[in-house]
């Protein structure tokens, strides 16, 4: 799965190698249902040593997705967490599995992560996407809440919102709402002035392109708001893959496997490159 990638950083003499692992065995808290783990190690660049592995939060419940940043100074995790055991009982309830992810935080101290004593959110719904970076120069972690509680994250009866916390160096905001009312969010992208995300309006993950072999998307949109929630930008690209990133004032997503890219300066399209 993706959480197996590592995500890198250098702080000093050491680089941290973040990664999920399976716990299964590992101790009596983690068995065949809880055993998706956040994990890192320390690589020391002057002895050319590695450390022992650490579990981010050893707490026996599963972790979900994660994003790490790191601006010279702070050194942030935002990931996802159950809430709850998975068990025989409840294994098969995918809807009840995905309600039971929070938002969870952990921050770089004297060289350790250390797990925030309170979670971003506490709710019966999907949060998901997470994303963390530095929004107008302050560290801002953003999700995904889909109150249709699907495993996919599909809904058509816009249950989708975008959340986010700030960091002020010591502790993070209280969860607050960017936008509501939002259909199926296949991306969202945190940038240095914003949120960027594609929509898929028909709700249909595999739309059937004309080769009826090929998937189609016939049917994303691109919006792009600012802190406060007002839209900087919303275009209807109709063939743009759910795949979208954020940089300054530029945007770049796929169509067709070529790069594209947005001026959200000026609203205009550039050429393929």
């Amino acid at each position: 799965y993706d959480g197996i990638k590592p995500k890198m950083f250098q702080a000093g003499d050491f680089v941290y190698i973040v990664y999920q692992d399976d716990l299964n065995g590992y101790s009596e808290n983690y068995d065949m249902y809880n055993y998706q783990k956040i994990v890192y190690q320390t690589y020391n660049t002057k002895t050319g040593e590695f450390s022992k592995v650490y579990v981010l939060d050893d707490n026996g419940f599963a972790d979900g997705s994660f994003e790490v940043y790191y601006d010279g100074e702070d050194a942030v995790i935002v990931y996802t967490q159950l809430n709850k055991k998975i068990t025989t009982d409840n294994v098969d309830n995918m809807e009840g599995y995905v309600a039971s992810l929070e938002v969870k935080t952990a921050v770089l101290t004297a060289g350790e992560f250390m797990v925030s004593s309170s979670v971003l959110t506490n709710d019966q719904y999907y949060d998901m996407s997470v994303q963390v970076g530095k929004v107008n120069g302050v560290i801002t972690a953003i999700w995904v809440k889909n109150e249709a509680n699907t495993l996919f994250g599909t809904t058509d009866n816009n249950d989708m919102s975008i959340w986010f916390s700030v960091y002020n160096g010591e502790n993070w905001s209280e969860a607050a709402c960017l936008k509501s009312g939002i259909n199926t969010i296949t991306d969202i992208e945190i940038g240095s002035k914003g949120v960027v995300y594609i929509t898929d309006v028909n709700n249909d993950l595999t739309s059937i392109g004309s080769d009826k072999t090929t998937e189609g998307y016939s049917d994303r949109q691109i919006t792009v708001l600012d802190m406060t929630g007002s839209v900087l930008l919303h275009t209807s690209e109709e063939a743009a893959y759910h795949d979208v990133s954020y940089f300054a004032d530029e945007i770049v997503y796929y169509i067709e496997n070529n790069l594209y890219s947005i001026d959200t300066k000026e609203a205009y399209f550039d050429a393929a490159i």
